[in-house]
């Protein structure tokens, strides 16, 4: 063991909780100690049971993948439902996952688009995606294409390439947003510089419409766009 290690443990055993935790990720990622799933979900379980939230989310995701522990959806759901209801975004994120697959409880499309929502106000950009998608295909909610477009520019602009191609389409096609074949294809080049495959299939049908002027102004706009990425990360 490391003398953080060390550290963790001690005041692990003395119930502190933040200590706990990180212990729990120390044995999950094989941090200065042999990776033991086991141990992990040992120390996340006891910081779990004071409320830390993302003891709460590892143990939940060890429960739904069986890592260190049988898998158990019951379980997991109850352990992303601990820590989404004390406003954890990743935990929203996968406690509508969990909504949305069945996995655990019933199969439920409004409480699945209810959690993503709450997820994608924090400014997750997967549930972002997801809540854009769900906006799209009417599920959970009302279908609202404006709406749908919202949410994928907001997962978009974080790097979100699923995102990135399903606003490219819309703005191909008009759906929610003025057609634009520029922005189209500024976000379908976007998604091609991030390798998806569907941008990639999609961008050669985009450039078919527009003039070459058009296609140069996109890709200026799109480099611009990747190099203010580039430069705030």
């Amino acid at each position: 063991m490391t003398e953080l290690t060390d550290a963790f443990l001690y005041d692990a055993e003395r119930g502190d909780p933040d200590a706990q935790s990180s212990l729990g990720l120390t044995y999950a990622q094989g941090l200065g100690v042999a990776q033991d799933y086991e141990q992990a979900a040992y120390w996340y379980e006891k910081a779990a049971k004071q409320g830390n939230t993302h003891a709460q989310l590892s143990l939940g995701f060890m429960n739904d993948n069986g890592l260190g522990v049988p898998q158990n959806y019951e379980k997991a759901l109850f352990w992303y439902k601990e820590a989404a209801e004390l406003g954890h975004l990743k935990a929203q994120f996968q406690l509508g996952g969990m909504y949305e697959q069945g996995h655990g409880v019933p199969q439920d499309d409004e409480l699945a688009a209810f959690w993503y929502e709450k997820s994608a106000q924090q400014g997750e950009p997967a549930a972002q995606f997801q809540l854009a998608s769900k906006y799209e295909n009417g599920e959970g909610f009302e279908q609202d294409f404006s709406l749908a477009a919202f949410w994928y520019e907001k997962s978009a602009e974080q790097g979100n390439s699923d995102s990135q191609v399903n606003l490219g389409i819309m703005y191909y096609e008009g759906r929610g947003v003025t057609q634009n074949l520029i922005e189209a294809y500024k976000w379908t080049f976007i998604a091609a510089k991030n390798e998806n495959q569907d941008a990639l299939n999609n961008i050669e049908i985009i450039q078919e419409t527009m003039t070459p002027t058009e296609t140069s102004d996109a890709r200026e706009l799109a480099n611009s766009c990747l190099f203010s990425h580039d430069e705030s990360n």
